[in-house]
């Protein structure tokens, strides 16, 4: 398909996880048959043609041609609805089962004439946030490390820098956050406000934390001098920045 799209493989790949991530979003069910080949290559991120994309999706079975439906869906999404919808709307899962031609319960094979249940309850919990949920991210990294956030770092400073990081597509593991830590102490043992610190590397959409590049300090006594004008530009940004954080969120 890359071939005949005179694309690498690995660019047709990123328009296939685009599709697949917003199928998930958009249509649970995986059923596209409401959507236009527009609509199709637009949630690809796919910018030529759309009728010769979707064609050549259905060619190579990524969409099932009779239904219009991402083709095996249940055996990436499977998981995801009924960890999320075995509890209260088993109707639903019932049906986008069928959809597939398949049975949403207990299943009976021959080594098992008991039965196996294959609903949630056999999968482990999943610990991705739930795109469908409004505002559900990722579980706070400082709580399941189990340990507090330093006294020196503003709580709701260092949800944004978690949320950007997140944003960018780089989260944070229980070491990082250690490390980023450690690093704004040292920041502060120098004479640098560690908030403001990890303001600027929101700015800039950075992954660590620096000194700041505006800053000057006095040799002499050792603390950080500002202008005033710096500090009120910086706040300024650093409020429309975690307003558009949490509008995205």
């Amino acid at each position: 398909m890359a071939e005949e799209l005179a694309m690498m493989p690995v660019h047709l790949s990123g328009h296939l996880h685009a599709l697949w991530h917003n199928v998930l979003e958009q249509q649970e069910d995986g059923d596209l048959s409401q959507w236009s080949n527009k609509l199709i290559a637009q949630m690809a991120m796919f910018q030529g043609d759309p009728e010769g994309f979707v064609e050549l999706l259905k060619k190579y079975r990524w969409i099932d041609h009779e239904t219009n439906c991402i083709h095996d869906w249940l055996d990436y999404a499977g998981t995801y609805l009924r960890n999320k919808y075995h509890d209260k709307d088993q109707r639903l899962l019932k049906a986008i089962w069928a959809r597939y031609g398949k049975h949403y319960g207990k299943r009976t094979s021959p080594g098992n004439k008991k039965g196996r249940d294959f609903t949630h309850k056999s999968h482990p919990k999943m610990v991705l946030p739930n795109l469908t949920i409004p505002n559900h991210t990722i579980p706070d990294q400082t709580k399941e490390a189990g340990f507090a956030l330093p006294d020196f770092v503003n709580k709701q400073n260092w949800e944004d820098f978690r949320k950007m990081r997140n944003k960018i597509g780089k989260p944070m593991t229980d070491r990082a956050v250690q490390l980023i830590w450690k690093q704004l102490e040292k920041l502060q043992s120098d004479g640098y406000d560690p908030n403001a610190c990890l303001d600027q590397s929101i700015r800039n959409c950075w992954q660590d934390v620096y000194p700041l590049k505006d800053y000057r300090s006095d040799r002499g006594n050792g603390a950080g001098q500002r202008s005033t004008k710096t500090d009120e530009q910086r706040a300024k940004v650093a409020a429309a920045l975690r307003q558009g954080l949490d509008d995205e969120t």
